[in-house]
């Protein structure tokens, strides 16, 4: 298919490198933003 493209993410290359810092800056964000959301539930549980 057109526009498609395929990378080998074993070679260890800078795409590869750039993904894996990718992925543990999203992970963190997530858990901070799930950290923020509980903490402001346990401040205030009448708020949705």
């Amino acid at each position: 298919m057109e526009g498609i493209r395929v990378l080998n993410l074993t070679e260890g290359n800078e795409t590869s490198r750039a993904i894996s810092k990718l992925e543990i800056l999203v992970t963190d964000i997530i858990k901070e933003i799930i950290e923020t959301y509980n903490a402001n539930k346990e401040a205030d549980p009448n708020n949705p």
